[in-house]
């Protein structure tokens, strides 16, 4: 699938909203022993390879305090936080990192081999969440969790940063009921924080996801057509339409485009159509993939913008291919509906 941002890793972009700020206290006060102390103990690194703590904000990471491993793989930093968070111990220079919930009174203990900490291989003690974390994304690494065992997790999880952190692993515009129920969990349980403030402004800005689930009524949208003609969706009033977002260069979209085709021939006279949003920005690359792939429907439209579209803003579409099925009175009746799903559906509504 392709899609605007890259998917994100599990040691990185789960923590887009996350953000915290530290005073750092290298010093034996008392101060120092009411925040948080993390030792860690980690094997193939050389002599003085920096351990860095990070924290994110806005897909920006940002050292926070920087500790040095001795001879032996040892190292500690020590601190305040202003308030609980969630953190990253970033290896040198590497991608190898650990995630970790960050509270001050905690004694965090780290141990492992460095080149295989990305893979969740390490224990960690003194933090019962960073304990569950690791746990869990060495699951999801794994690929031993399906999506309703990460809704179960985010279900029965006492932490309401772990069902954060859990829930990144869904697409929010399939999951959006998901996504609402660690808002407010977040809004009750971590009341005031940064991440609940950040998260706030993050559903905000993906409202129109909301607004494109099943049973609501499709937004209206319009864009040029290749003779340069406006094309409104509500145009094709009356027929059921497969409202389809698309590129000549997403790969994914293009090998579904024959299973299209034939749902469209197979049902163009009973009042199937498709509307096809194009977010390229090449107008002969767009017009070659629509003659090569046969897509031979009359409703082709697009900006021109890539992912800068008004209509894939209204739609709130992050990746593609991304399709939704519309009744003839424009409700949204099926979302995502590629391959055999398609099919089915449309024999649900034509029959046969």
């Amino acid at each position: 699938m392709k899609t605007f941002l890259t998917y994100f890793s599990l040691a990185a972009c789960l923590l887009v909203f996350s953000q915290c700020n530290f005073g750092s206290d290298s010093g034996e006060t008392a101060a120092a022993h009411d925040g948080y102390t993390i030792d860690g103990v980690l094997s193939n690194l050389n002599e003085g390879t920096p351990i860095y703590l990070d924290h994110v904000r806005n897909q920006n990471f940002d050292v926070l305090d920087t500790a040095f491993v001795d001879a032996e793989g040892k190292f500690t930093l020590k601190g305040k936080a202003p308030e609980k968070c969630i953190a990253r111990l970033r290896i040198g220079k590497t991608k190898n990192s650990v995630l970790m919930v960050l509270n001050n009174g905690e004694h965090v203990n780290i141990e492992g081999d460095s080149r295989t900490v990305r893979n969740y291989l390490y224990t960690i003690s003194g933090s019962s969440e960073s304990a569950t974390l690791q746990q869990l994304y060495q699951q999801l690494s794994q690929r031993q969790l399906q999506q309703e065992d990460i809704k179960t997790f985010i279900d029965t999880t006492s932490s309401p940063y772990l069902a954060y952190l859990a829930v990144n692993n869904l697409k929010i515009a399939d999951n959006f009921d998901q996504f609402q129920k660690v808002g407010k969990r977040l809004d009750t349980e971590a009341k005031g924080s940064t991440l609940a403030s950040d998260y706030k402004k993050f559903m905000a800005s993906n409202a129109s996801v909301q607004n494109t689930m099943p049973g609501k009524m499709a937004p209206d949208i319009s864009a040029p057509t290749p003779e340069g003609k406006e094309l409104a969706l509500s145009d094709l009033r009356g027929k059921v339409v497969l409202l389809d977002f698309w590129a000549s260069w997403c790969g994914p979209c293009r090998r579904e485009n024959p299973n299209v085709v034939r749902m469209y021939d197979k049902y163009k006279d009973k009042g199937f159509t498709v509307y096809s949003v194009s977010l390229d920005n090449n107008k002969n690359k767009w017009l070659a993939a629509i003659e090569k792939d046969n897509l031979k429907w009359d409703s082709h439209v697009s900006e021109l913008k890539k992912w800068n579209s008004k209509a894939a803003g209204a739609y709130g579409i992050k990746s593609i291919p991304t399709t939704f099925l519309l009744d003839g009175d424009g409700k949204i009746i099926g979302k995502n509906l590629r391959g055999p799903k398609l099919g089915q559906k449309l024999a649900e509504i034509y029959g046969g």
